[in-house]
């Protein structure tokens, strides 16, 4: 028995080192891969799918009528309204 607890006493402080530095290691990764990659906001992404789905040129049309749409500080389309936009514009014609 005083054997195994000579070994635990050896291994706990390895075992807590390197688990310190992994854990190290990781938080770093982690942080350089957020800066990298950035999580989008809702006016990224609408200005990403405003030319798709026309939600800037429609906007005005569908503001009004509806009342969950939200209005930006600088005016620019939300997440919000670009949806509404796909939910309310017309079906393309076939080809």
């Amino acid at each position: 028995m005083w054997r195994a607890l000579l070994v635990m006493a050896v291994c706990w402080p390895i075992g807590y080192a390197v688990g310190t530095i992994a854990q190290h290691a990781v938080q770093v990764h982690l942080g350089q891969h957020q800066k990298e990659r950035p999580i989008p906001t809702d006016q990224d992404i609408a200005a990403i799918i405003a030319p798709v789905t026309g939600a800037q040129a429609n906007r005005e049309n569908h503001s009004a009528a509806s009342a969950t749409t939200t209005e930006q500080a600088d005016g620019a389309p939300t997440l919000t309204d670009a949806v509404q936009t796909v939910v309310h514009s017309e079906p393309a014609a076939p080809a």
